[in-house]
């Protein structure tokens, strides 16, 4: 297992500190899985506190002891309810905080209810626009990761090639794909911007099903195997001479790339081979 260097998460902490400093906040509280990572290197439940000046404090509600052993974090301390978070502060000789910085756009409202109620007299702004900021610039590290996710989905595509025939449906390609990514590395899951919003591998779709809308926030629906889901792969059978679009993510210690690649049995007609052209 891989764990994100201490150099990485300190000089993350220390670029946000930055432009928490120009934004007048005294801190910054980061509950949400892909930005916890970011900044902590576990997603293990907890509240992760980032003062304007200082060493961050990590409070985890479970599990303290994995938590220690996957972050690279100096203080990373166990926490029982929210009430506690004053005190845990003032031990480290942090002032009560004026100006809060949230994830707003993902957070749930009775979590910013209770650290409304932690500290009522703070002003809360949304932080997002700071993190992004600094998540938006990636590192030689990061780019080392992405690349390790391209070479995954690299081999998800190859085989692809290898094993789509007539007859069988679109989600037995899938599944032939999705276990090649597991093999290769794949955590399962891949993060969305929503609290704690995670989806599976991708869509893969062959005909006329690849033109199905969904309820999904993403470019592409399917109808699913059933309509509890209503996403993604469904039991359409793959034919010749059709377009067989494959959209996949791979994934590697949390970061992605994300791929879509049109396949075909035999070729396209020209209708849509202009169509794709004119994409």
């Amino acid at each position: 297992m891989r764990i994100t260097p201490t150099t990485e998460l300190e000089y993350r902490c220390k670029k946000l500190q930055e432009y928490m400093a120009a934004a007048g906040l005294d801190a910054v509280v980061i509950v949400q899985n892909a930005d916890l990572f970011y900044f902590t290197g576990t997603v293990q439940n907890g509240n992760l506190y980032i003062p304007a000046l200082g060493q961050p404090i990590f409070m985890v509600r479970k599990d303290a002891a994995r938590a220690r052993m996957e972050s690279g974090l100096k203080e990373v301390i166990p926490f029982g309810s929210m009430k506690d978070i004053p005190g845990i502060l003032s031990q480290y000789g942090y002032p009560e905080p004026e100006r809060i910085g949230l994830e707003l756009d993902v957070l749930p409202v009775n979590f910013f209810y209770r650290y409304q109620k932690v500290y009522p007299n703070a002003a809360y702004s949304d932080a997002t626009p700071l993190i992004r900021k600094v998540r938006m610039i990636k590192s030689h590290y990061e780019i080392h990761l992405m690349k390790d996710a391209a070479d995954q989905l690299d081999a998800v595509y190859r085989r692809a090639c290898e094993v789509i025939r007539v007859g069988m449906t679109d989600i037995e390609l899938a599944a032939e794909l999705e276990y090649t990514a597991r093999k290769s590395g794949h955590q399962g899951m891949v993060r969305m911007r929503g609290f704690n919003s995670e989806t599976f591998f991708g869509h893969v779709f062959s005909g006329s099903d690849g033109s199905v809308p969904s309820y999904s926030d993403t470019p592409l629906g399917g109808l699913g195997v059933n309509t509890s889901f209503g996403q993604g792969a469904g039991l359409k059978r793959i034919e010749r001479n059709e377009a067989i679009l494959v959209d996949l993510a791979g994934c590697v210690d949390g970061y992605l790339i994300d791929q879509t690649r049109i396949l075909a049995i035999g070729g396209l007609s020209d209708r849509l081979r202009r169509a794709y052209d004119d994409m």
